[in-house]
């Protein structure tokens, strides 16, 4: 069986169904492709078309083989005709699965729908369970036709940034489908960015089987937000070795949806932001905050269900990497007064120790009279990760002016103050998250007198409070 590194790839369990029929659901256990298998009958095909994609879910992995402790080091699954022998449905050359895949997909041909509508479908594989088999509506869009005979991966056709097509409107669960022939032995073709290498999150060679060489085909499935946000912004190229590019089309199933990466590590903290809304509500675990408040040493953070675009978030959550959905609406204005400012979608970002934005007078003799602070969020040896005031890490002269400023990566925020709240120890400022303040209320209890005196979360009384989370009275209250 032949290896095709990107034909057969993983789609996400979290994403709806919307317009997906289920023509199978169950749980079968699969062993070395024996015993077991899933039957779906012909019946079920009876409205199909080319074009139409099924979808396999596969809800567990066997450790170890069935009949003795050998370990299971690959896993496969097959789209076959158990009432015609077992043959496998046209153009489908084997399905290769990396261990936790949540499912994997086939886009259907005419000669695919006249086998199902004949026979029905069976799915077959190696120490896999099956839980679902569905059938997806999707629609195909033409982003470039063409003729580039590529010879020994000498030409390319390039579509990246403004030559991309339509690709930046690509979204989560799209296929691109590039098509091909072949013109000599050994032919090799690939889809990759425009840095000339993998897309994030693939491999970047398919392999041309030899034979016949019409009608070639190699598939991309955009099944996560790294590889969606690399497509989205950079484009891709189409290469090869001794093939001739004739087109490059996106295929859109009725479950596709627009989503952004997100990325916590082992400290299960981080920041994070994005120019678009996104949608926290159906993320198990992760949770984003504001800074609604901040005092000297410590940022109180908020949480809330949804982000907006181009504004700073600190994220909470077990170490992973998630795609986040885009909203279908901007939310609410709760984090008017947000300290976090986001960076951009792309590396590469200089943030500035200090910045000024207000200024008196003229053009010509503008004094400035506003200062404000940055903080880089990162943690100091085993200490646990918080804001740090930003350090001397890169300097260059701007206006006849020496300025520093930190290069920070995509998605990221850092926080910025009109006051300077460095610790005189030049520690860190710390995270306070509202939602884990029930015991703070606990606070020494208050003497005859003293109701209205501000403590800071140490319990200690504070004669002027300044920006920050307190406790008045026994309840908590945050002074702007």
């Amino acid at each position: 069986m032949r290896k095709i590194t990107l034909l057969f790839l993983a789609l996400l369990a979290m994403t709806s169904n919307v317009n997906a029929t289920e023509i199978w659901t169950g749980s079968c256990a699969i062993g070395n492709w024996s015993g077991s298998s899933v039957t779906v009958e012909k019946e079920s095909f009876s409205s199909a078309e080319a074009g139409n994609i099924i979808k396999v879910t596969i809800s567990a992995y066997a450790e170890t083989e069935s009949d003795n402790s050998t370990a299971v080091t690959y896993w496969q699954y097959s789209l076959g005709q158990k009432n015609n022998g077992w043959t496998g449905i046209t153009g489908f050359s084997g399905g290769d699965l990396t261990k936790g895949q949540a499912s994997a997909s086939y886009i259907l041909t005419a000669t695919n729908v006249t086998e199902l509508q004949t026979y029905g479908l069976s799915v077959n594989g190696r120490y896999i369970t099956v839980s679902k088999v569905e059938l997806l509506t999707a629609e195909s869009e033409s982003i470039w036709t063409g003729s580039t005979a590529t010879d020994d991966w000498g030409t390319n056709v390039v579509l990246t940034y403004d030559k991309k097509g339509e690709l930046a409107n690509a979204q989560m669960n799209d296929y691109l489908k590039m098509t091909y022939t072949v013109t000599a032995s050994g032919a090799q073709a690939a889809i990759q960015n425009a840095g000339w290498s993998s897309i994030v999150g693939k491999d970047d060679n398919s392999y041309a089987e030899e034979g016949d060489n019409t009608g070639k085909t190699i598939m991309l499935t955009i099944d996560d937000a790294a590889t969606l946000e690399d497509i989205q912004h950079n484009g891709v190229l189409l290469r090869g070795k001794y093939i001739t590019v004739t087109g490059l089309d996106l295929i859109k199933p009725s479950n596709r949806y627009d989503a952004v990466p997100l990325t916590i590590g082992s400290d299960g903290v981080a920041t994070f932001g994005s120019s678009k809304n996104l949608d926290f509500t159906g993320i198990a675990g992760v949770t984003p905050y504001y800074a609604s408040a901040v005092s000297t040493g410590t940022v109180t953070l908020t949480a809330v269900t949804s982000t907006r675009g181009w504004a700073g978030y600190v994220v909470k959550g077990t170490a992973g990497t998630y795609s986040i959905p885009v909203a279908a609406a901007q939310p609410e204005w709760v984090d008017a007064f947000n300290n976090l400012r986001y960076t951009n979608d792309y590396d590469n970002n200089w943030v500035y120790r200090s910045a000024y934005s207000e200024y008196t007078g003229t053009d010509d003799n503008a004094t400035k009279i506003k200062t404000y602070y940055r903080y880089i969020f990162a943690k100091d040896g085993d200490e646990t990760p918080g804001f740090y005031k930003l350090a001397i890490d890169y300097e260059r002269v701007e206006n006849e002016t020496t300025v520093y400023y930190h290069n920070l990566a995509a998605h990221k925020a850092y926080l910025e103050t009109a006051t300077d709240i460095t610790p005189t120890d030049n520690a860190r400022i710390a995270l306070v998250f509202d939602d884990e303040l029930a015991g703070i209320s606990d606070v020494k209890e208050q003497k005859r007198g003293d109701a209205n005196a501000y403590y800071n979360l140490n319990g200690m009384q504070v004669v002027k409070p300044t920006k920050g989370l307190y406790i008045k009275n026994g309840k908590k209250v945050i002074v702007k």
